[in-house]
């Protein structure tokens, strides 16, 4: 057998054998690097290798690894923003206020008309509306206005209260002997809620007895 150029006579295999090994080793990587990627997620590890690249699909999808996380924080985000959707719809067009502005209380003056009214033969709505009058001669923020008929004529005396951009409520079953100071204490009470609609606390015995029913403001 001939030697090989440029080493001993013992070691001219095993030099060659490096050698051929060592070619091949750097024709398989220059091919390798070459070779054009096969579709996207090939392309993709191939230029910036598989931890890099699989790095956004473990974040978008739950069973990857950190997807549970971050599918979790999207979750978080969606139900904030439909909070917060949800709170300007409700609060769209209303006002906050402390005070009885615009508070407006609409009286039935014909309850109790088909009853036969008091002695003097007045209904009781009637009578209930001309003392509500009387007594919010001192609270200009206070209207009370008269109504012929809610269509609630089995709740005697029937009234609503109401308020620009808040909740309406239709209470009935008030008495004009007993209930005067509680149906301007509620009067009170819808103005100093935000949105019209007072904490149980505050309602008095007759309107947290009495509600009808409650109608949401108009949108402005």
């Amino acid at each position: 057998m001939g030697r090989y150029r440029g080493g001993d006579g013992g070691g001219s295999l095993a030099g060659a054998a490096r050698l051929h090994s060592g070619g091949y080793r750097r024709r398989h990587r220059a091919d390798a690097l070459a070779a054009p990627p096969r579709c996207a997620a090939s392309r993709g590890l191939h230029q910036h290798g598989t931890r890099r690249a699989l790095r956004p699909l473990r974040r978008r999808l739950p069973g990857g690894d950190g997807g549970g996380l971050g599918a979790g924080r999207h979750a978080r985000r969606l139900r904030l923003a439909a909070r917060r959707g949800q709170a300007e719809r409700h609060g769209r067009g209303l006002t906050a206020s402390s005070s009885l502005a615009g508070v407006c209380l609409r009286v039935c003056v014909l309850c109790g008309e088909t009853t036969g009214g008091d002695l003097e033969g007045i209904p009781a709505g009637r009578r209930l509306y001309e003392a509500l009058l009387a007594a919010s001669t001192g609270l200009p923020d206070i209207e009370v206005a008269p109504v012929d008929c809610f269509a609630v004529c089995d709740r005697p005396v029937t009234l609503a209260f109401q308020a620009p951009g808040k909740w309406s409520y239709l209470v009935g079953g008030a008495d004009p002997d007993r209930d005067l100071a509680d149906i301007l204490a509620a009067a009170r009470a819808v103005a100093a809620s935000p949105h019209g609609i007072p904490a149980m606390d505050d309602r008095p015995p007759f309107f947290r007895k009495g509600v009808i029913g409650r109608l949401p403001p108009v949108p402005l």
